[in-house]
């Protein structure tokens, strides 16, 4: 019986984290929205929905999809520049 426990363990190990249920943050495609998935979390760590280790982490996921967008808005504007320099 411990070789078989041994081997479920191995097999599918535990889960680090558990699944957020209750948790539904907006879709996120500006830095509004990410603001505003933010404030989803802090609220859902107030009111004891998520802990505050979880809630970490999450905004730490959200921090960095904010970073790409608003990387990737910088590289259009600049882009855009390029191209109406090249054009005078």
């Amino acid at each position: 019986m411990a070789a078989a426990k041994l081997i479920v363990e191995r097999v599918l190990p535990k889960r680090l984290c558990r699944p957020l249920d209750g948790l539904v943050l907006p879709p996120i495609n500006t830095v509004a929205d990410a603001c505003d998935a933010l404030q989803a979390i802090t609220n859902a760590v107030l009111a004891g929905v998520l802990s505050a280790e979880e809630g970490t982490h999450l905004s730490s996921v959200i921090e960095t999809h904010r970073r790409m967008i608003e990387t990737a808005e910088v590289v259009a504007r600049l882009e855009r520049l390029e191209r109406l320099s090249e054009t005078k």
